[in-house]
C-alpha cells in the first residue's frame, strides 16, 4: 500500500512508540509484508518512507510541457516551402505562419527580391533566420534588406540570423539593420554591396563574429537613436527615449575593400540625454584595403585589440576633429593590433580627439615608407598614455603631424618605442 502524505502533515511510521516523523515535503509510504523464517507463516509489516521529489518532479515538467506544448518552438521550417511573391515574402510568412517561433531555412540558390525581411524583436530567442552556405540573397530594393523593427515588444532578443549570402545593390540602404534591444547575433554572412553592410541602431550587447563584409561604403555602422510612440518608431527626429550603440563585440570577421570605412562610430546627433557609445570591442578581424578601417567618435571605452590592418590610408582615427567634448573618445583601447605600413599610410593610429587613450603592445611591418610615415599622430589628445610598441618606421610619434611628442603639460605619458 502507498499512500502521500501532504507537507506539514505528521505521521508515525510503523508501530509501537517511535518518534513523529515530520513532514516537510510529500512522502511516499510503502508497506512491504515480510515473510518470517522458520516457516510459521506469520508476516510483519514494515512500512518505509521514500522521498519522491525526483519522480515527482519529472512528473509535474512533463504535465507542463503537454500544457504549454502549443508554444513550444516547431521544427524547421523551410522558405522555399511557403507561398510567396519572393524570397522575402515568404521568409516573413513562414515566420508569421509559426507565430515567430521555429527556424526558417534557406537552402541552396539564387534568389532575387525586393521585399524586406522583417524579424521581429521579441523576447527569448524562440527563432531565428538560417540559411545554407550555397542561398545567395541579391536584394534589388532601395531600403535594408534584413530590418529587426522594435514594434511593442521588449525583452532580450537573442535573434540570430546565420550562414547565407547577402549582396545589394547602389541604391540599398543596409543589409542588416538592427534596431534597439539587447542580443542579437549575426554570424557566418557574407555581405556585400550596400550603403551599410549592418547597421547597428541603438542596439546592445550583441555580437557580430565570422563573417564577410566587403565592397559596402562601410562595412559595419553604429548610430544612436531615439525611440517612441504607439506603434513605436526609431531616429534622429523621434522624441522619445534614447539609446546609443553599447556592448557591440565585432570580433574574427573579414572586414574588406569597403569604400569609406570598414568601422565606423557615426555621431549622428548629440544631445537628448544620449550617451556615448559605451565599451564596444573590435577583436581578431582582418581589416585590408578599405578606405579607412576603424573610426571611433563619441565613445567611452572602446577595446581596439589583436586586429590584422593592411593597405588602408587610414587606419585607427580616435575622435572627431574640432568636435569638442560631444565627440570626443574617452578611454580608447588599442593593443596588441598588427599593420603593414605601406605608402600611402601616412599614421597608423590617429589621435585626433581622445582623453586617456592607451596604446600598447602594437607591431608593424614596414612594407614601404611615404615622407610622411608616423606610427602614432596626435592633434587633440590630453593624458594619452603609450606603452612599449615595436615600431620600425623612420617616426615612431608626430604631434600635429611633425615628428615629435606633445607638450609636457599635456599630461600624455610615453613609455619607449
Amino acid at each position: 500500500m502507498c499512500k502521500f502524505f501532504s507537507p506539514g502533515e505528521r505521521e508515525r511510521v510503523g508501530t509501537g512508540s517511535e518518534a513523529p516523523i515530520p513532514v516537510a515535503q510529500s512522502w511516499l509510504v510503502v508497506d512491504v509484508m515480510v515473510k518470517l523464517p522458520g516457516g510459521s507463516g506469520e508476516s510483519v509489516s514494515l512500512k518505509t518512507c521514500i522521498r519522491v521529489i525526483a519522480f515527482l518532479t519529472a512528473g509535474l515538467y512533463s504535465a507542463t510541457l503537454q500544457g504549454q506544448g502549443a508554444s513550444l518552438p516547431q521544427a524547421p521550417l523551410s522558405a522555399t516551402s511557403v507561398t510567396g511573391t519572393d524570397i522575402g515574402d515568404r521568409v516573413n510568412r513562414a515566420l508569421k505562419s509559426c507565430g515567430l517561433q521555429c527556424t526558417v531555412y534557406i537552402p541552396a540558390g539564387n534568389y532575387s527580391f525586393s521585399t524586406t525581411i522583417h524579424l521581429e524583436l521579441n523576447p527569448f530567442g524562440k527563432y531565428k533566420l538560417s540559411g545554407d552556405p550555397g542561398a545567395v540573397l541579391t536584394y534589388t530594393g532601395s531600403g535594408d534588406a534584413i530590418l529587426t523593427p522594435v514594434n511593442n515588444l521588449a525583452g532580450s532578443s537573442q535573434v540570430l540570423i546565420e550562414g547565407f549570402q547577402l549582396h545589394g545593390n547602389a541604391h540599398a540602404s543596409a543589409g542588416i539593420h538592427t534596431m534597439p534591444t539587447n542580443r542579437i547575433t549575426i554570424r557566418n554572412m557574407v555581405i556585400a554591396g550596400f550603403s551599410d553592410g549592418i547597421l547597428v541602431e541603438g542596439t546592445n550587447s550583441s555580437n557580430i563574429y565570422d563573417n564577410l563584409i566587403a565592397n559596402n561604403k562601410n562595412g559595419i555602422r553604429l548610430i544612436p537613436t531615439l525611440c517612441g510612440g504607439q506603434p513605436i518608431q526609431c531616429g534622429a527626429s523621434v522624441s522619445g527615449s534614447p539609446f546609443a550603440s553599447n556592448a557591440i563585440h565585432i570580433t574574427y570577421n573579414q572586414i574588406t575593400n569597403n569604400a569609406q570605412w570598414a568601422i565606423f562610430e557615426d555621431t549622428v546627433m548629440v544631445g537628448h540625454g544620449l550617451s556615448e557609445a559605451l565599451n564596444n570591442l573590435y577583436m581578431g578581424n582582418d581589416f585590408e584595403e578599405n578606405g579607412g578601417a576603424i573610426y571611433v567618435t563619441r565613445s567611452r571605452g572602446t577595446v581596439i585589440e589583436a586586429n590584422y590592418f593592411e593597405e588602408s590610408p587610414r587606419q585607427v582615427v580616435l575622435g572627431l576633429a574640432n568636435g569638442g567634448s560631444g565627440y570626443r573618445a574617452y578611454g580608447p583601447v588599442v593593443r596588441d593590433n598588427y599593420f603593414t605600413t605601406l605608402t600611402g599610410t601616412p599614421y597608423n593610429i590617429e589621435v585626433v580627439n581622445a582623453d586617456s587613450a592607451l596604446i600598447e603592445g602594437n607591431s608593424e611591418l614596414v612594407a614601404s615608407l611615404g615622407p610622411r610615415n608616423c606610427f602614432v599622430n596626435m592633434t587633440g589628445a590630453t593624458r594619452s598614455w603609450i606603452g612599449k610598441n615595436a615600431i620600425y618606421q623612420k617616426n615612431a610619434y608626430c604631434f600635429n603631424g611633425v615628428p615629435g611628442t606633445p607638450p609636457a603639460g599635456d599630461g600624455s605619458f610615453f613609455f619607449g618605442r
